[in-house]
């Protein structure tokens, strides 16, 4: 069985007078029994907005120029199906995230760009599985702790950084 782990960066956007989100970028490692395989990690250039808001900008490091110039989701997907074939059927792979916000927003960008995102809806979601096992005097600490509180609790060190490429590139173990 390969596991496969996402994270994606979302924006706002105001879209048919409402405020949803959107993909600016999508990243993934896949594993086998605890020994990564490979990763992948692309920006995401969003249909319906050119500027990311302020917020985005300090937390991802990312610049206008560099969604502007990315592929849009629909060949985002393309390339990411791609990749995930390389490891076998995909009824072998199983999806993971940190929480629900990326099944969720990336079921609803499929949906509004009419892509098929039936693979996106198999996402499971670690968060809740994590949290559920955080106990004191016999009692769950909370059904869904950040990352923060988790990297407290494992005391694991650095911080959480909302820009999978950064991370990717300052971890020599991957160049």
């Amino acid at each position: 069985m390969i596991q496969v782990y996402i994270d994606a960066e979302f924006d706002a956007v105001r879209y048919q007078k409402r405020f949803e989100q959107a993909v600016i970028s999508f990243g993934a490692v896949a594993c086998r029994q605890k020994q990564m395989l490979d990763t992948f990690y692309t920006l995401v250039r969003p249909r319906y907005f050119r500027h990311l808001t302020p917020v985005v900008k300090k937390m991802t490091h990312l610049k206008d120029k560099e969604i502007l110039a990315a592929e849009p989701l629909e060949v985002v997907t393309e390339h990411f199906l791609s990749w995930l074939q390389r490891f076998g059927e995909l009824a072998d792979i199983q999806l993971y995230s940190c929480g629900p916000d990326d099944r969720r927003t990336l079921m609803k960008n499929c949906a509004i760009h009419h892509i098929d995102g039936a693979l996106f809806d198999r996402i499971q979601d670690l968060q809740k599985e994590i949290s559920a096992t955080v106990k004191f005097q016999n009692k769950i600490i909370s059904p869904s702790l950040s990352l923060d509180d988790m990297k407290l609790i494992y005391d694991i060190q650095g911080a959480v950084d909302h820009n999978g490429y950064l991370n990717y590139r300052r971890d020599k173990r991957y160049l």
